[in-house]
């Protein structure tokens, strides 16, 4: 055979085999395709998806296929999935507008409105007429608040079809907006009536009339719904919200209930009535619920964390390390007992573990609202006011009726002193939580700070006997009557508290200011020893003793109690500052400097011992030491004055002086400091070795001003003025300065004023 009669015969063979294998590939198509219209049928989805994705498979243009692929991922609730199918079917069968309409009302949906107006265009140019399409479109004008041409599209698709249900829904949303809601009731009425099987229909109808505060149209609409549609728990659980909406607490407990006996096997409404009991208070009640319900359900690990919460809401710390412990054993990614965990670690004073558990549920739950309100608390207890603030408005964004939340925002409003936005947080969440006693309390403080003591005096009054012998509301009560001029009620206050608390440093202290502000230091001391006599060593009382003693010149019985505290409390800072204080004030910088080394062993960035330590090298002639440690200061804190204000003056002094940077430190002690008259002497003389006289003047003068006792600060000035040659005005300010007897610089002084 010829090789041209081979090359025709094998391309003829390749053909039929392309033919026959096309063929088999339609078959197999079409028999997946049928498998998964029979599995359909039978209600079993799961394998319905396995036999669409093989038509698709095997026929990756096979529009039917997509289409149906992507109906069951809407019915799976996987809209990612179906909106790629269905855009595919789209795409592939252009008159398919069920498919077209679909991907638009996805994007809808997904806030990409110009994409979904798009789809919405092809499908009207198609079909004019088509009433779902129509509808969509409408509802994109609501959205662009075009009524007039939402309007116009909605009577169109009622006239292409009278009976479609949900076009009536999207006419009351027209009607609402054009500010007629009589007719829009009439239309939600009439899709009901259109679809007496459609929950959410009806649903809409409930809102519509608890929008408008139509409360007994609501209930009776509800009461229907619970008949008609018997199976469902959604009716008992909207008559719950309307009775509890309406502040008729006792017949949603009696809903939640009757659900209860009905759906015994839903465990809803259990932590419903829970929820509900803990609202009112009813703590006891809630417990029982919880119980209750446990028995019902033993292997349930949300009811069995909802306890663990349930015990920590209540100081029962152990029992709720406990019970979460267990449903993680189980279940390590449990969100309540992971959000247990973190409320424990947050108790502890463990902020950063806290934050590990719930960055990890932010991460799978970016809108649980409880997991932004705990990170907040946890930033809070870090001292990390503003991200705290962040975290407790994302947790309100998520639910505004989360009280804790808002009760969080009241604290850190209180802290930045805007005192109405606090009293307007703590308010809103009284109003969701009424037994919120910290929500009262910063209400109490703000009225406190903002000079309104009678209804500070109120407030506190009406808490006080509804929780009696709350050391926290006689504080409050002490600083309100303070307030009102009234230090004898205010002492009876703190006197309560020390004869339930008879440690509580902080209220014999308020005792003892009391006494001395009144002139009797000698009797705030005796009142502090008596207190001493039944707790001899308590540090908080023997360090207020020392500070009573310094300031009664008994420096060194108050040296004596500075180290008896330091043995008794090694970590606390006060003795060791207050001893460092009085030894420097009486010229023993040297041992100051050695308490200072003391204390920063222990912790070495303590900016006080370090500041305290600089000032005492300072003293001792130390130089080079004193401006590292200020060097040191500022690499923890960059904007710290005191020591900004220290080296820029180390630095003016040093033999070619970087005066740049002795500027640059003191403009940041200055912009910290405005009215601190060593500030203004530090950045006077500054100006002066850059010759800058009048910058100088401006400076010292201020400083004069401030501190006209001062000797150092007239002769700055002197020299000032000298530079601008206001020489009466510096002879003047020299002699006053040289009626100081003793000051570091008075031979200079007196040599400028004979030279002039």
């Amino acid at each position: 055979m010829k090789y041209g009669m081979w090359k025709r015969l094998i391309i003829m063979l390749a053909l039929c085999l392309l033919v026959v294998s096309c063929a088999n590939k339609e078959k197999q198509k079409q028999a997946a395709y049928e498998r998964g219209i029979s599995y359909l049928k039978k209600g079993d989805d799961k394998a319905a998806v396995i036999e669409f994705k093989n038509a698709a498979q095997i026929a990756p243009k096979y529009a039917p296929a997509r289409y149906q692929l992507g109906l069951l991922y809407l019915k799976l609730n996987d809209p990612a999935k179906a909106f790629r199918q269905l855009s595919r079917a789209a795409s592939l069968n252009p008159a398919n507008l069920d498919a077209q309409l679909k991907t638009a009302e996805l994007l809808y949906l997904g806030h990409k409105t110009s994409e979904s107006r798009l789809r919405v265009n092809k499908i009207l140019a198609r079909n004019p007429n088509y009433a779902p399409a129509l509808v969509l479109e409408a509802n994109l004008d609501i959205l662009a608040r075009n009524i007039s041409a939402a309007e116009t599209a909605i009577n169109k698709a009622l006239t292409a079809k009278p009976d479609l249900g949900r076009a009536y829904l999207t006419k009351a949303r027209v009607l609402m907006a054009a500010g007629k809601a009589a007719e829009a009731e009439k239309a939600l009425r009439r899709a009901v009536k259109l679809q007496p099987n459609n929950f959410g229909f009806q649903q809409a109808l409930v809102v519509f009339y608890m929008k408008n505060k139509q409360y007994d149209k609501a209930e009776k609409q509800i009461i229907s719904m619970r008949a008609a549609f018997k199976k469902s728990i959604r009716p008992y659980m909207m008559l719950a919200a309307l009775y509890t909406e309406t502040g008729r607490l006792d017949k949603a407990e009696d809903c939640f209930k009757s659900a209860r006996g009905i759906f015994p096997e839903k465990s809803e409404f259990g932590l419903l009535l829970t929820a509900l009991y803990k609202h009112q208070g009813k703590f006891k009640q809630a417990e029982a619920a919880l119980r209750q319900d446990l028995s019902r359900h033993p292997e349930s690990l949300p009811i069995k964390a909802e306890l663990a919460d349930f015990h920590f809401e209540r100081h029962k710390f152990k029992q709720a390390e406990q019970e979460s412990a267990e449903v993680l054993k189980i279940d390590a990614k449990q969100p309540l007992a992971r959000l247990v965990r973190a409320k424990l670690f947050i108790r502890d004073n463990k902020g950063q573990d806290a934050l590990d558990i719930l960055n990890a549920l932010l991460k799978e739950q970016p809108r649980m609202a409880e997991a932004h309100y705990q990170k907040g608390m946890a930033l809070f207890g870090m001292g990390k006011l503003g991200l705290a603030r962040k975290e407790a408005a994302a947790a309100v964004a998520a639910n505004p009726r989360l009280a804790g939340a808002h009760t969080l925002l009241g604290q850190l409003n209180l802290l930045s002193r805007d005192f109405d936005g606090a009293a307007r947080e703590a308010a809103t969440a009284l109003r969701l939580q009424p037994y919120d006693f910290r929500a009262a309390v910063i209400i109490g403080q703000s009225l406190i700070r903002k000079k309104e003591y009678s209804n500070a005096l109120k407030l506190f009054e009406k808490i006080s006997k509804m929780l009696p012998d709350n050391i926290e509301i006689y504080a409050n009560l002490a600083d309100t009557y303070l307030g009102r001029k009234q230090p004898a009620r205010a002492r009876e206050m703190l006197e309560k508290i020390l004869s339930l608390r008879p440690a509580n440093s902080r209220a014999l202290a308020g005792v003892a200011r009391i006494m001395s502000a009144g002139g009797n230091l000698p009797s705030a001391i005796t009142r502090v020893r008596e207190q001493l006599r039944g707790q001899p060593d308590n540090p908080g009382d023997l360090l207020l003793l020392a500070n009573l003693l310094t300031v009664d010149h008994k420096y060194s019985e108050a040296l004596d109690l500075c180290k008896r505290v330091r043995t008794l409390r090694p970590q606390g800072a006060g003795a060791f500052m207050l001893a460092a204080s009085i030894l420097n004030s009486r010229g023993r910088s040297r041992e100051a400097a050695v308490i200072c080394q003391d204390y920063l062993r222990v912790k070495p960035d303590y900016l006080p011992a370090l500041m305290s330590l600089a000032s005492a090298l300072e003293a001792e002639k130390d130089i080079k030491g004193a401006k590292a440690l200020y060097q040191h200061a500022l690499t923890l804190n960059p904007e710290l004055p005191e020591a900004a204000n220290n080296l820029a003056w180390i630095i003016s002094h040093e033999p070619g002086a970087d005066l740049g940077e002795a500027l640059r430190l003191g403009l940041i002690a200055k912009n910290a400091r405005p009215d601190n008259p060593s500030v203004a002497d530090t950045l006077g003389w500054i100006h002066l070795q850059r010759h800058s006289y009048v910058l100088a003047a401006s400076q010292l003068r201020q400083a004069v001003a401030e501190a006209p006792e001062n000797p150092a600060f007239r002769y700055h000035l002197a020299l000032a003025l000298r530079g601008q040659g206001e020489m009466d005005e510096a002879r003047k300010e020299l002699k006053a300065a040289l009626k100081v007897k003793d000051f570091p610089e008075r031979k200079e002084a007196g040599k400028m004023l004979k030279s002039m």
